[in-house]
């Protein structure tokens, strides 16, 4: 995995974009289903969350358009200023 500036790493990390990894997984079934304990490989949280059952529909679509708006933030948040000479 490429290692990213550490302002935007931490940037990523604030906005909730972490880079999670599985530290613990417990199976449970019915509707609650297993949890799993993930930390961020950036930032050090560690968090549980509900275990992914692969029942989930997945929409790609919205993946595309969250990336989309955070592109567009950055490139608000990073456009040099006008007359800066760059």
């Amino acid at each position: 995995m490429r290692k990213l500036p550490v302002l935007l790493a931490r940037l990523l990390c604030r906005l909730g974009f972490q880079d999670f990894r599985v530290i613990s997984r417990q199976f449970g079934f019915g509707a609650k289903g297993g949890v799993e304990t993930v930390e961020c490989r950036r930032c050090g949280v560690t968090m549980t969350r509900q275990a992914w059952s692969g029942s989930e529909k997945f929409d790609p679509a919205a993946v595309v358009a969250a990336f989309k708006e955070l592109f567009s933030v950055m490139i608000v948040l990073f456009k040099s200023p006008a007359g800066c000479g760059n």
